[in-house]
Parts: structure tokens; C-alpha cells; sequence
């Protein structure tokens, strides 16, 4: 399919005014229509693109135009039990700008250079894409998270709002490069093999775009403190076990039925616990090893450091309807992000 360079123009015009309607964004609305006139014609006509043509292309693109108007991820994991937090996902769903005259941007692969948010940054490897129309599907290998100090305060408000509500929005923005590739169909569908048989020939032409300028609002679905109520249980034993140190101990599990679609390692966790009386008692602390966040109901161990003030036959054995409240807090955790991030996590414990 080919186009006058004038059609092309014209056609992005359009759509760019179409998009930039208001008067204050006029400038907005021309360099959109630039980029959209150089990057149209790449796409109808990929054989006649050169090495100059692109490069101009993809200066003009370095300007963020739109290319990328939504984003979707599931399945987001945050690692956060090492010395830096890592992410990974399985699962990106990205929607593309359309195009006059064009029906779909084949991307074989992208790359994120400097993905950044208000609460770190990141850099991918290259990835896979399966190309659908103006969509396109990828995976996020394990990667690490570079968060600085001034990062880091909203880093630590975004996990806590994951932990604490049902959703969260933030937007993504950075370069991005991709590998446009085409079939192409030659003069010549077919070569003579030097054993005098035929051999079909597809031609692959392989349009490098480098560093593509986008913006695009990312939301997370939150843990929403577990709908505020966690199904608890105590071993039944009369007396708690004390430790060599003189703890008394109480073993026990809970299910947490979790919301999100996020998976989060968050390492070792303790929680306060609190009688839900008029006048509150302090349980004690329940540990939790190894405490990973998944999708779906997942049961986890803990242990009850029953604190020293308990007049413990009053509680245990526990009775069947026996409700405690859990608090996050300061101590939660030994890593910083992980204490901070569930410090404001608070849910009904029922037995």
C-alpha cells in the first residue's frame, strides 16, 4: 500500500487534531503530526525506509506524542527480602496510538531503557512481543529496582497503599526501543536451490526504533487489608511452650484470601496483636517466616510471643469465634521497605 507523502500528512493532521483539539495544545498538536508523518510512511512503505529516514523519524519520537495510551499488567511481582527491591511480571498488555491507512504495528521485540515512576526506576532486557493489531503482549523478567533516597518515601506510600486499599495508580514513563518487523514479499517469491529444487523465500525487513518516548498511567490492583478479616487458628494446647529464653510460645496458622493479582516476598513479618475488648489487651507478637503475598487463599505459620503481662489462662485455649485485631508496625520487618509497607496494615484475626 502506498500514499502520497501529502495524503500522509494531511491524514495525521487529523488525527493529531483530533486528539490536541484545544487551542493551548496546538504545539503538542504539531509535533504529533510530525512524528505521525514520518512514521506513517515507515509503515506503509518499510522497503523504502532508510537508515536517514528513520533516524529522523526517531528524533522526532523522542518526544512523547501518545504512541502508548494504556498499559495494563497482572501477575506484578515485587521482591523485597534483598538488599534492593527486583519486579518481574508475566503478564503486559500494552494499547498503542493508531494510524491512518495502517491496520497493525507488527513489534517482534522491546526494550525499556529507563523506565521511570515517581517511586523508582528500572531497565529491561529485551523482550518477546506477541504483536496483535495496536496491542502488544510481554513478560518482565526478573529486574532489579533502582530506588534513591528521594524516591524512596513514595516508593514505601505506593506498598503501603497496595497493602491498605483496593487500587493504585501511578504512571509509567521512559524510552522505550522496539524492533518493527515486517514479511516482505519480493519481486522473486522464490530461489533455485543449487540442488535445482525450489525453496519458498520470505523476505523479513527489521525496522530498529530507538528510544521512543512514552507515558502511560499504570493500576495495580491493592491487597485492601485482606477484606478486613483473616480466618485464624490455634494449636489446642491448655499452657503455651516456653522458649530457653523464658517466651511463652503458641503455635498456629491463618489464611489470608487475597484480592490482588500482585505477588509480593516480603521475608520475615511480625505482627502486634490486640484483643478487640472495649479496653484493648496486648497480646504479644505474631511472627510469620518468609511471608509471601500471592493471589488467591494461601495459609501461613506463625508463632505467638505471648507478652509477659498476659494473664494467659484468661485466652487460651482460645474459644471458637475468638476475635484478635493485627497491626503493622514500625518493627515489622528488619528491611525498612518491607516494616514501612505494612505498618499500616490492620485486619480482623478470627478463630
Amino acid at each position: 500500500m502506498k500514499a502520497s507523502t501529502a495524503t500522509l500528512i494531511a491524514s495525521a493532521v487529523v488525527l493529531a487534531s483530533s486528539i490536541y483539539a484545544h487551542p493551548i495544545l496546538l504545539k503538542r498538536a504539531t509535533i504529533v503530526t510530525d512524528a505521525l508523518a514520518c512514521f506513517v510512511p515507515i509503515l506503509l512503505n518499510p522497503l523504502g525506509a532508510n537508515q536517514k529516514i528513520i533516524s529522523d523519524c526517531q528524533a522526532k519520537l523522542a518526544q512523547d506524542v501518545g504512541l502508548v495510551k494504556d498499559t495494563t499488567v497482572a501477575s506484578l511481582q515485587f521482591d523485597l527480602t534483598g538488599a534492593s527491591p527486583k519486579i518481574a511480571t508475566n503478564d503486559i498488555s500494552v494499547d498503542l496510538m493508531s494510524f491512518p491507512g495502517i491496520t497493525s504495528i507488527p513489534v517482534s521485540r522491546t526494550k525499556l531503557n529507563d523506565g521511570t515512576t515517581s517511586v523508582g526506576s528500572f531497565a529491561s532486557a529485551w523482550l518477546a512481543t506477541t504483536s496483535k493489531g495496536f496491542s502488544l503482549d510481554m513478560s518482565l523478567s526478573v529486574t532489579p529496582l533502582t530506588i534513591t533516597a528521594e524516591q524512596t518515601p513514595a516508593f514505601v506510600a505506593l506498598l503501603s497503599a497496595l497493602t491498605t486499599t483496593t487500587s493504585h495508580s501511578i504512571t509509567l514513563v521512559g524510552t522505550v526501543d522496539a524492533d518493527i518487523t515486517f514479511s516482505v514479499a519480493g519481486a522473486l517469491n522464490a530461489i533455485t536451490s543449487p540442488f535445482g529444487g525450489i525453496v519458498p523465500a520470505t523476505a523479513l525487513k527489521v525496522i530498529p526504533m530507538i528510544g521512543l518516548a512514552i507515558s502511560t498511567p499504570l493500576t495495580l490492583k491493592g491487597f485492601n487489608n485482606f477484606g478486613g478479616v483473616v480466618q485464624g487458628h490455634l494449636d489446642s494446647i491448655s499452657s503455651p511452650q516456653v522458649s530457653a529464653t523464658g517466651e511463652r510460645l503458641i503455635h498456629g496458622q491463618f489464611t489470608i484470601n487475597s484480592p490482588s493479582d500482585l505477588l509480593v516476598a516480603m521475608g520475615d513479618i511480625d505482627f502486634q496483636l490486640w484483643t478487640k475488648d472495649a479496653q484493648p489487651v496486648y497480646m504479644g507478637i505474631a511472627s510469620v517466616a518468609n511471608m509471601n503475598l500471592a493471589p488467591g487463599a494461601k495459609t501461613y505459620d506463625a508463632i505467638l510471643k505471648v507478652d509477659a503481662a498476659v494473664q494467659i489462662d484468661n485466652y487460651f485455649p482460645a474459644k471458637a469465634g475468638w476475635t484478635l485485631r493485627v497491626n503493622g508496625f514500625a518493627g515489622s520487618s528488619k528491611n525498612p521497605i518491607s516494616a514501612k509497607a505494612v505498618a499500616g496494615l490492620q485486619f480482623d484475626l478470627v478463630f
